[in-house]
């Protein structure tokens, strides 16, 4: 449950960060608490519902 809470929390700020900056995917998932780029993008397709590409072009 807090690990849920941790991610929603995690993969909001790196939407706030994505639209907000122009900060690669890579800084925003350091910035965001991940260590890891695959467990960033696991993280955000599960919760966007989107490919960080299609965010990226909405």
């Amino acid at each position: 449950m807090r690990s849920q809470f941790v991610n929603k929390t995690r993969i909001g700020n790196a939407k706030r960060l994505r639209i907000e900056t122009d900060k690669s995917f890579l800084e925003i998932a350091y910035e965001s608490g991940y260590n890891s780029l695959s467990n960033f993008n696991k993280q955000f397709n599960s919760l966007v519902k989107l490919s960080r590409k299609q965010f990226r072009k909405n």
